[in-house]
């Protein structure tokens, strides 16, 4: 009698079942991996902004200022910073700490269009550094914290990144934050 190789359909609909359950024991976890990289890939692209502002600041001698921006071309005047941020030189002659087109000058801009998944709130509507690298209001650090919107408060937490600017203009990221909204 010849044996005969292969599957029987009792078999595969076994392994397929199986296959199933693993996938749908795994999805979760996958799902707060996705949303852990985005919250680190997004503090670190603001920290790295931060460092480009604090190094323009001290390579012009002049300052150099953060803003949390809607639009992609001035400043929200509010401490959530979610749609994206400018970087600028701030003209010491306007008294306006806020972007100005006329007078200041665009070094940089991040949007984050369409990606409603993040928030990003600020201790302060702008950062300014000054001329040596410094926070020019260096009575306190200054935080950012990026939050995965719609999530439960313990996801948040978890998830959450905390970065900390420092009276000297240094940063510094953290995982986790009790201040997500």
């Amino acid at each position: 009698m010849k044996k005969e190789n292969g599957l029987t359909l009792i078999e595969l609909m076994i392994g397929i079942a199986v296959f199933a359950i693993l996938v749908s024991l795994a999805a979760p976890q996958f799902t707060n991996l996705m949303r852990k990289q985005e919250m680190k890939s997004q503090a670190s692209l603001l920290k790295s902004a931060l460092a480009y502002a604090r190094n323009e600041a001290i390579s012009r001698s002049s300052g150099v200022n953060l803003c949390g921006t809607t639009d992609g071309v001035s400043c929200s005047k509010a401490k959530n910073w979610s749609a994206g941020w400018l970087v600028y030189v701030d003209d010491e002659s306007s008294t306006d700490q806020y972007f100005q087109s006329g007078t200041d000058t665009l070094l940089k801009q991040n949007q984050n269009k369409g990606n409603s998944k993040l928030s990003l709130i600020a201790s302060v509507d702008v950062i300014e550094y000054n001329q040596f690298g410094e926070l020019d209001d260096d009575s306190a650090n200054v935080d950012l914290v990026v939050c995965a919107a719609g999530t439960t408060d313990a996801e948040k937490a978890y998830l959450a990144r905390t970065i900390t600017v420092t009276p000297v203009g240094s940063s510094r990221v953290a995982a986790g934050s009790t201040s997500c909204p």
